[in-house]
């Protein structure tokens, strides 16, 4: 996989989806993805704060998923007083699919 074309979020599906420029294409299903995250968080939280990746930065969410670093994000985000400004968080643009396959399809 190389330079990343698009990702959004399927209503349809329920999956969020990213298009490759070599025509790879990423779907990961969200259902999934939710079934895996720590019980311990307060579910309203959490499902406001995935819910929020999903419509309005896929790309994190997707980067989050693959470096399986979604629980952590959740901790950091969830479980304190105070907000973080999303818009200062920095993800790289390049996406790795090396591990955490339990939730995505892969098409080529």
């Amino acid at each position: 996989m190389n330079k990343l074309l698009s990702c959004e979020f399927n209503i349809d599906t329920g999956n969020v989806e990213c298009r490759f420029a070599d025509g790879t294409m990423i779907s990961i299903d969200c259902d999934v993805v939710e079934d895996t995250i720590d019980g311990t968080l307060p579910f309203v939280r959490v499902r406001t704060e995935l819910d929020w990746l999903i419509y309005n930065a896929p790309r994190e969410y997707v980067q989050l998923v693959l470096n399986g670093g979604l629980n952590a994000y959740l901790k950091l985000t969830v479980s304190t007083a105070c907000s973080i400004d999303k818009s200062s968080l920095y993800f790289k643009s390049q996406i790795s699919v090396s591990h955490k396959g339990l939730a995505l399809e892969i098409f080529s």
